[in-house]
């Protein structure tokens, strides 16, 4: 098991870098509803560059969710403090471009739409059901295509 630190990441204090230059204003405009409803989010995986600048990280021995970076924005908008579990570098030898990547920094993450659908999909199951039917709703968009309850698959 790889040894991590779970953190809160003060998006405001300490700069976080991604690698997706754009990403969907309706699934962010989605997840921040679930932070104002208190919803607890999957982890997003970070390395400690330097100072206060911080790396997401995917690596398949972590964690199957999706690197985090609409996770980040959404918290980087709406509260900033982010569920992160800090990884030392030589413990999880990442691979060499992740830690050496300059980054794209989170606040400077285009927003833009139209959206994947899968991407929709995976980040509407984290929301509460009602929730989500009411964001889907609210955007014209067909509940039972985008939300699919894990319970009945």
């Amino acid at each position: 098991m790889e040894e991590f630190t779970e953190i809160y990441l003060d998006l405001h204090k300490n700069e976080l870098l991604g690698w997706e230059p754009s990403k969907s204003a309706l699934l962010i405009a989605c997840m921040i509803e679930g932070i104002k409803l208190g919803h607890k989010f999957p982890v997003v995986n970070i390395i400690h560059k330097k100072n206060n600048i911080y790396q997401i990280i995917r690596s398949p021995k972590l964690s199957k969710s999706y690197a985090g970076h609409h996770r980040a924005v959404a918290h980087y908008i709406e509260q900033p403090h982010l569920r992160c579990h800090l990884f030392k570098q030589e413990i999880l030898k990442c691979e060499e471009y992740m830690i050496n990547y300059l980054g794209i920094p989170i606040k400077k993450i285009i927003l833009e739409d139209p959206i994947p659908y899968h991407a929709l999909k995976d980040s509407l199951l984290h929301l509460p059901e009602e929730v989500a039917k009411g964001f889907c709703n609210e955007n014209n968009l067909n509940f039972k295509e985008y939300y699919l309850n894990p319970k009945n698959e």
